[in-house]
């Protein structure tokens, strides 16, 4: 039972008035920002000229308001979560002085083209921003913001780092990432950084009493690092109901209906009364309930927001400069593994996670590929499908190619068991 000192008295709500009464409207947006992440960003930022609005945003409410300590979004292309991440990070620093937040990338080009098109965009447009940021004290890799000092002579700071995690071929994580004390870390681009990102960055939160996290990520082949962490999360989704009919799903490819057959024109409807659905009158629910997930996971496509059309949508799935997985990856916001996949840098990273040299052999049998081209390309693997060897001919003259491509593979001519690509020209390089 709630105990009487809980309850206001009728003369306490009366002096409370009073007091609300007082105040001046820079006063009331100062409170609310203070205790409110939207009316923090709804005040603090400038977004193009005009404060940040979340009109027609109301799917960014919740997330904007989410304080649980490890967050994750499967995300679609341009759907503003660039904006969210800086948002995230900025009004954690603002709300706990002498801390330190990471925004972390996969390459360094990223980070830098960050820091100079929308950090300095968003510091130097924001009165409230640009008060707080100590420029002199700042690089484009390392914002350092200072606020008025308190009486007892402290000057509360933070610190706002930009890095990249690919920065060495031979580590995992560069190095330039490691050794950082940190407080809240963004994995921006999740699904293009090394695996044990989290591992090694997360060390320098290890410390911390805070130890938030945000990762945010496009989806691309299921089963890869970031996938696995999207599955581990309790999986919302934004379930939109028919005004209509009653009818509760998340927005989908269901939903884009044509007007007439063969209209080519397109609408967002019901797919069971096909009546058209305000896509703003949703809310999140849990696809995969958990008592304490690992994160809280959040999916947002761009069939969520308002600006694009179901015209522009239909658009980009029939065109055929559009593949159908980066449709899935970038619309969508989905994992793809369609048999149309290409060979990733992971993949082809992950064949070298081993201490092999090119062209080394003990003597086991071997096997060549030839791909005649411009350029040829020859292969040389065991059994394993291991590579032992590889040569490219760029002569001018193609002919020069044959030559060349047997006088490589002349030094193995002794454990060669097959050449494909080659053996009708060259039938003492194809002995079985």
């Amino acid at each position: 039972m709630m105990s009487d000192q809980l309850i206001p008295s009728v003369d306490d709500i009366q002096q409370l008035a009073e007091a609300i009464n007082c105040l001046s409207e820079d006063d009331i947006k100062d409170i609310l920002s203070a205790v409110d992440p939207v009316s923090w960003t709804e005040n603090r930022r400038i977004l193009k000229g005009e404060p940040f609005s979340f009109q027609d945003r109301e799917y960014l409410l919740q997330p904007y308001r989410d304080d649980y300590p490890n967050i994750i979004f499967m995300k679609g292309r341009q759907v503003e979560m660039s904006e969210f991440s800086m948002n995230w990070l900025l009004r954690k620093l603002d709300q706990y002085p002498y801390t330190t937040g990471l925004h972390a990338f996969p390459r360094a080009a990223q980070a830098q083209k960050f820091s100079k098109q929308r950090l300095n965009a968003a510091i130097k447009d924001s009165p409230y921003i640009s008060k707080w940021s100590d420029e002199r004290n700042s690089e484009l890799m390392m914002r350092k913001f200072q606020k008025e000092p308190q009486p007892n002579g402290l000057v509360p700071y933070n610190f706002y780092i930009l890095g990249a995690t690919w920065e060495s071929r031979k580590d995992t994580v560069g190095d330039a990432s490691r050794g950082v004390s940190l407080d809240f870390i963004v994995y921006d681009e999740r699904q293009d950084h090394p695996n044990d990102v989290e591992t090694v960055l997360g060390e320098g939160a290890s410390h911390s009493k805070y130890k938030q996290t945000l990762t945010l990520g496009t989806p691309k082949l299921p089963g890869i690092q970031f996938d696995l962490q999207w599955e581990a999360s309790n999986k919302m989704y934004w379930f939109v109901t028919c005004k209509n009919c009653g009818r509760e799903a998340p927005v989908t490819m269901e939903n884009i209906l044509e007007t007439e057959e063969g209209s080519g024109e397109y609408y967002y409807g019901c797919p069971v009364c096909r009546q058209e659905i305000d896509r703003r009158n949703g809310r999140w629910l849990e696809t995969n309930p958990q008592k304490k997930p690992e994160y809280h996971g959040y999916h947002i496509n761009q069939l969520m927001v308002p600006w694009i059309t179901a015209n522009e949508i239909m658009r980009k799935k029939n065109s055929v400069s559009y593949p159908r997985r980066r449709f899935y990856n970038e619309v969508l916001g989905e994992s793809y593994g369609g048999d149309d996949i290409p060979i990733t840098i992971a993949m082809m990273e992950a064949c070298g996670q081993n201490d092999y040299k090119l062209g080394e052999t003990s003597g086991e049998p071997l096997f060549a590929g030839v791909d005649w081209g411009a350029q040829s390309w020859c292969y040389l693997q065991n059994k394993q499908h291991r590579l032992i060897d590889c040569f490219v001919s760029s002569a001018t003259d193609p002919r020069k190619h044959v030559t060349e491509i047997v006088g490589f593979l002349s030094k193995y001519k002794k454990h060669l068991y097959f050449v494909s690509g080659i053996s009708t020209s060259f039938p003492m390089l194809s002995q079985t």
